[in-house]
């Protein structure tokens, strides 16, 4: 869509563009003055999920009840059995089954880990349909982190105001998607099926500069935000 584009450009640059339709006006960037919570499906279904981080993690049931904590460097497991979750230990130690848990780092600037992935903020792991779903629960900010430079690839510097446009649209696109998966627990899917994300392993510093720059900014038509498809 490459009128969509320009305009996109134009309106995260600062500058106003140069043609406007009379019966189309120009979506413009709006500021949010907040930062909502989105949740990510990064794993659905799965027949189990290894689960860890380099830092201590804790996990707790939905109510905020502790289960246990995880050492560093350690691989867990969380499979299903019937319809509850059990969370299985490197040297075999076995924790009750309950129906779903969450998992956070004690040190919240370092990501935990979903089979071998990084990924900012929490996890909570839920008995999905056909087995584990694993729902990444984080800021807006913080997920377009793990977006901008996934869709777009890595950049140089010098094409600062593509990247700034992707954050604009991709925030954009995930409030307006919100609540898409709300009945299997989580707002957004991980691929194509809305939009790439990656976790911060994806992120580029030019990427996290675009997110940045662009803080709060998204692209409404009559107070709502726009379908931005890209």
């Amino acid at each position: 869509m490459p009128l969509l584009l320009v305009i996109l450009t134009s309106c995260v640059s600062g500058s106003v563009p140069s043609a406007r339709t009379a019966d189309k006006p120009t979506p413009e960037p709006r500021p949010l003055g907040r930062d909502p919570e989105i949740r990510v499906g990064i794993v659905v279904d799965a027949g189990s999920v290894n689960v860890g981080s380099t830092h201590q993690l804790i996990v707790t049931e939905p109510d905020g009840s502790q289960i246990t904590t995880l050492p560093p460097g350690e691989t867990w497991r969380v499979s299903p059995l019937g319809e509850k979750l059990t969370l299985v230990g490197p040297r075999g130690s076995v924790y009750p089954p309950v129906d779903a848990m969450a998992l956070v780092s004690v040190d919240p600037s370092v990501p935990l880990q979903v089979n071998g992935k990084s990924y900012r903020g929490v996890a909570d792991l839920l008995r999905g349909r056909g087995g584990v779903t694993v729902v990444n629960r984080l800021g807006l900010e913080a997920y377009l982190q793990g977006v901008v430079s996934a869709e777009m690839g890595r950049r140089s510097w010098n094409e600062q105001p593509a990247l700034e446009a992707q954050a604009v649209v991709s925030r954009t696109f995930a409030l307006q998607k919100v609540g898409r998966w709300r009945n299997r627990g989580f707002d957004l899917t991980a691929g194509v099926a809305d939009q790439v994300y990656g976790g911060s392993a994806v992120e580029t510093p030019e990427g996290r500069a675009a997110v940045s720059q662009t803080r709060g900014q998204i692209l409404t038509y009559n107070g709502a935000p726009i379908w931005a498809f890209f």
